[in-house]
């Protein structure tokens, strides 16, 4: 009677007759070679499984936070840094709040856009969509005008992403509505405010720029 290979695996006793798969020991060394490549086997693949997650982990920790070409890194003394476009200056207005200018186009030119980073002081276990609702009560008293709001993820962090147009002054006092795009970023008892600010007409023009910058916020 011929004995299939599975039965081979499963027994310890092998009876084979020379016709067919030959003595005991020769099955017996069949079935030892049989486990040993099932062992070779296991071991590459476990070295493969280790091998992708040790690339999606680099991918994932270098993901968002790459500096961009010719960006300038700033740090922070509070612990968190950002990268900030070429040709843009960096002022500290009050209170550690950061903001990143372009450069005046003309004499003509009232309004600086650019990028303000303010952290928030927040109590431990404060979920996004509570900030968000007080934030909001704020942007309706200023009489915002809601374009955009949805919610991302930036690394590991609940962003909520935000397109509006407010009322402001130009350098001269002159009344305009301005087009902003913010991120507010949740982080541990904290938020960051990321707020870009342009005159409508130009906002398009400096806006990859400072999401650009956005995108190397740490900490």
């Amino acid at each position: 009677q011929l004995l299939t290979t599975d039965y081979l695996l499963l027994t310890k006793e092998v009876h084979m007759s020379d016709d067919n798969f030959g003595s005991e020991t020769e099955g017996t060394n069949f079935k030892q070679l049989l486990m040993q490549n099932k062992k070779v086997l296991i071991i590459g693949s476990s070295a493969l499984v280790v091998l992708f997650v040790l690339i999606f982990l680099i991918v994932w920790l270098t993901s968002g936070s790459s500096i961009p070409k010719d960006f300038k890194e700033y740090r922070n003394v509070l612990g968190w840094k950002m990268a900030y476009p070429p040709g843009w200056d960096m002022k500290l207005p009050k209170d550690n709040d950061v903001g990143f200018f372009s450069k005046k186009e003309n004499e003509g030119d009232l309004f600086q856009e650019g990028l303000g980073v303010k952290e928030t002081p927040v109590p431990a276990g404060t979920k996004l969509d509570t900030f968000l609702k007080e934030f909001m009560n704020k942007l309706n008293e200023k009489k915002a005008n809601l374009i955009e709001s949805k919610t991302i993820k930036y690394k590991t962090y609940d962003v909520q992403q935000l397109i509006y147009n407010v009322g402001g002054l130009l350098d001269d006092g002159t009344k305009t509505t301005f087009r902003v795009f913010q991120r507010l970023v949740l982080g541990k008892n904290r938020v960051f405010i990321l707020t870009y600010a342009a005159e409508q007409d130009k906002f398009d023009k400096y806006k990859q720029q400072a999401i650009d910058s956005m995108n190397t916020l740490e900490f």
